[in-house]
């Protein structure tokens, strides 16, 4: 019998549950609580979009850079169209879960034409507004900020630290040029050292994809650079981080070593920009050249 009971009750439990879902799905669909949400996502979208050049401004960011300015907003869109599921997601559980009769009566009230003040009476406005500024807060103090540092790696120099025989020295005081070869055909070598500023251009008409290998030039000496071929067998993320070539090296690399030692006739250079592993060039006066990749412990 008391098995009976609990069967009992947990059934009539379980079509009560079905039944305010149900009626908190209708009450959703006359509220049309997707565009009282729209129209206030807009308005809060609209700030950070008309605030888009005093952002890039804050950040020495070019607001004329069509491509910068159109990778921000279209991120900043995305974000705001997943805080829109988010909150939908959580404003549904509630108010399927929220008295039966008193959606009753709300779903009365929109039928008689009172939708305008039903979104205010039913507290769907405050509850829709209390998550809109939690999610708005989280755009504009993490996603905004992070958005823009990655357009500013986009165009961020390299720093270049640079060493001849044990000596920190700079790019203007050695006969030294950086190039990369690429597979534009209008960039086919191109040099990418700021000699001035011992700093490294990043890619500015061809893309990193195009890149097949880093020179360095030292006394008209040519040292080419490229990844091992078992590094294109890695998985991505590896194979970024183990790649002299990548975005990687060029966006989340502040620094390249440039190390280079001469001794009777003998060249030597070294370039570490990756974070796994170290790319040693040596040449001889014999014009042969040897090449040893060593891991870093």
């Amino acid at each position: 019998m008391v098995i009976f009971s609990v069967l009992f009750s947990s059934l009539v439990f379980s079509q009560s549950a079905k039944k305010r879902i149900a009626r908190g799905k209708q009450f959703f669909k006359m509220i049309r609580v997707r565009e009282v949400l729209d129209t206030m996502l807009w308005k809060e979208e609209a700030k950070i979009f008309n605030n888009t050049e005093l952002f890039f401004k804050k950040n020495n960011l070019d607001s004329y850079n069509s491509n910068d300015y159109r990778f921000f907003q279209s991120t900043v869109m995305q974000q705001f169209l997943f805080s829109k599921r988010h909150i939908l997601d959580r404003i549904k559980y509630k108010y399927e879960h929220f008295s039966y009769e008193k959606l009753g009566n709300y779903i009365k009230e929109i039928k008689q034409g009172r939708r305008t003040q039903v979104i205010y009476s039913s507290g769907l406005y405050d509850d829709l507004k209390k998550l809109l500024t939690e999610e708005v807060q989280a755009i504009n103090t993490q996603m905004v900020p992070k958005y823009l540092e990655i357009i500013v790696k986009r165009h961020r120099p390299v720093d270049l630290n640079l060493s001849y025989n044990g000596k920190n020295v700079k790019a203007s005081d050695l006969d030294l040029d950086v190039l990369v070869k690429t597979i534009n055909a209008d960039y086919k070598k191109i040099s990418i050292l700021d000699r001035e500023n011992n700093q490294l251009k990043k890619p500015e008409g061809y893309t990193y994809d195009q890149i097949q290998k880093i020179i360095v030039v030292f006394k008209g000496q040519e040292f080419e650079f490229k990844p091992d071929s078992r590094v294109f067998l890695l998985p991505h993320n590896l194979m970024q981080v183990n790649n002299p070539l990548s975005r990687y090296s060029f966006e989340e690399i502040p620094q390249w070593d440039i190390d280079i030692k001469e001794t009777s006739g003998t060249i030597g250079v070294r370039l570490t920009n990756v974070v796994e592993a170290n790319v040693i060039k040596i040449k001889l006066a014999s014009d042969t050249i040897q090449i040893k990749k060593t891991i870093d412990k």
